[in-house]
């Protein structure tokens, strides 16, 4: 793994600690072994072999783009929303406020060290990996609620299916 991002996921390495506590507490899940009996999506594990292959691959402008610049602020807006209507719920945790944070420093973190390309089909190649991992990341997002779309884009970042996604504007 890249050494500037080891400390990203130590940074990160009790946060599924703070799920499940947050889980069990709320009846979500009636015991840590229940966790079991839940089957990854597809999407799911079509993201998350986006970031092996990325960590396999080393190549460090596709994993600041794709993950810290594309994915990391995804999941910062989202949770910055998921923190709010569980405020209203009064059923919030740190492990969401702390992502609010976590995610918003970490998108910016890639920006930071993002390198220029000098060619142009390098810059394609890193702007379609970051936009590949958004479309990954909300195509995961939407199978956990039984939506099976998974938006895509130009190099633009323009919507291409806004029909398939549900999309109207």
């Amino acid at each position: 793994m890249m050494p500037f991002y080891a400390m990203h996921i130590y940074g990160e390495a009790d946060h599924h600690e703070m799920l499940m506590q947050w889980m069990l507490k709320h009846g979500i899940l009636q015991d840590r072994k229940e966790i079991e009996k839940f089957i990854p999506t597809i999407a799911t594990n079509a993201c998350v072999n986006l970031v092996y292959q990325m960590a396999i691959e080393q190549d460090r402008s596709k994993w600041l783009a794709c993950l810290n610049s594309g994915i990391e602020r995804c999941s910062n807006h989202f949770f910055i929303k998921m923190s709010e209507k569980l405020d209203e719920l009064d059923v919030n945790d740190p492990y969401f406020t702390v992502h609010v944070e976590a995610d918003q420093h970490h998108s910016i973190l890639g920006l930071d060290y993002l390198e220029a390309a000098n060619d142009s089909f390098r810059r394609e190649v890193i702007i379609n990996k970051a936009l590949e991992g958004i479309s990954l990341w909300a195509f995961m997002l939407n199978s956990w609620i039984g939506i099976n779309r998974m938006p895509e884009f130009d190099l633009e970042g323009n919507l291409l299916n806004k029909q398939a996604t549900g999309i109207n504007n």
